[in-house]
């Protein structure tokens, strides 16, 4: 995790956990966004997007981060959706 270049791999291993319970869950992943755009360039609400299975709106969404989540980054992804 600590490696150059490894800062999707969270992304990556929350996405694989979803994609595997994806049907006990009645949620997916949509696809991925580009990992170097900001999300607002993407359209995304974060780094990964949850909707229910058949469904393209997203009922949750996980910004991943490298470092402790402060209150600008909840204000931030508050603005997002509003």
């Amino acid at each position: 995790m600590k490696c150059r270049g490894s800062s999707r791999l969270p992304v990556l291993v929350v996405a694989a956990a979803y994609q595997s319970a994806s049907q006990h869950l009645g949620e997916q992943i949509l696809p991925l966004q580009a990992h170097n755009a900001a999300d607002r360039q993407t359209g995304a609400l974060g780094d990964l997007e949850i909707t229910i299975i058949g469904e393209n709106n997203a009922i949750a969404s996980y910004e991943m981060k490298t470092r402790k989540v402060t209150q600008d980054d909840v204000e931030r992804a508050i603005q997002k959706i509003n």
